[in-house]
């Protein structure tokens, strides 16, 4: 996924679109073509240099899924503030997430696991 360059944007506001862009509903349509209410609601989120983290609580159809870690890098380019979503299961490359963060999220898709066990491992390493 790439960029999304807001124009005349703040550092601020754009941190505040990102976090946004974690809140909401939606629907998917599952393997057996049912389709679902899938509802997502930031329970916690930090700026730590130039990552905002986010802590994703997830239900689907009313049932609880767990929290997830969401990782937006904020960086300014040709003038405009900007920019761009991961999450934890596509294993990002940015590790300064919190402590409770990891602890709390219950993600076992993708890169997940090995992603919050690297971030453990190199807070363990600058101790």
């Amino acid at each position: 996924m790439g960029w999304t360059l807001v124009p005349g944007a703040s550092r601020e506001s754009v941190i505040e679109e990102a976090r946004a862009s974690f809140n909401g509903d939606g629907s998917f349509r599952d393997r057996n073509e049912h389709d679902q209410l899938v509802t997502h609601n930031v329970r916690m989120s930090c700026v730590r240099g130039s990552v905002l983290w986010t802590l994703v609580d997830v239900t689907v159809d009313g049932v609880p899924r767990g929290p997830f870690i969401g990782c937006v890098l904020i960086e300014r380019e040709g003038g405009y503030w900007g920019y761009k979503v991961m999450d934890e299961t596509e294993g990002p490359c940015y590790y300064s997430v919190p402590r409770a963060y990891l602890d709390a999220s219950t993600c076992e898709l993708g890169y997940a696991p090995a992603w919050r066990q690297k971030c453990r491992e190199r807070a363990s390493a600058r101790r």
